[in-house]
């Protein structure tokens, strides 16, 4: 597998989730998924891997989605199914759990929201975090908590 191919696998289940929680959309989500990085690759190829830079990428395609739309941000995301069975009263458990976490993760500002996801499905560090969004450390500590 060559290195575009293992940074890809790496990262796509990672950045999926990003944007779903940032998005609130699966279906967006997997377009400014694909479109991340393909302008990654476009542009970044010759550079090795840097998912700070996928992230930020994928951070304005979604600003620029919302944009286009002229909408908030929903909360009535599906969770992706979960191959493992599940009898329907736990399958309805953990979907209103999931459409709750959505919609407490959309009501955050985006700053909050941005540096949540990041630190729970970016692998990154704070250090990282707050290079992305041109605050400090503590500040990012402070928007996780």
């Amino acid at each position: 597998m060559d290195a575009e191919a293992e940074f890809y696998a790496e990262y796509r289940e990672k950045l999926l989730s990003y944007l779903i929680r940032r998005t609130g959309d699966p279906d967006a989500s997997q377009d400014i998924l694909q479109e991340s990085f393909v302008r990654y690759l476009d542009k970044y190829r010759d550079h090795g891997a840097n998912p700070a830079l996928l992230y930020t990428i994928a951070r304005n395609l979604s600003v620029d989605w919302r944009r286009r739309l002229g909408r908030v941000v929903g909360g009535d995301a599906e969770a992706e199914a979960d191959p493992s069975p599940m009898s329907p009263e736990r399958h309805l458990l953990v979907r209103e759990e999931y459409r709750a976490a959505l919609a407490a993760m959309v009501a955050l500002s985006d700053g909050e929201r941005d540096a949540l996801t990041l630190a729970i499905t970016g692998d990154l560090s704070y250090e990282r975090i707050a290079e992305m969004a041109g605050i400090t450390v503590a500040n990012v500590k402070v928007r996780v908590h």
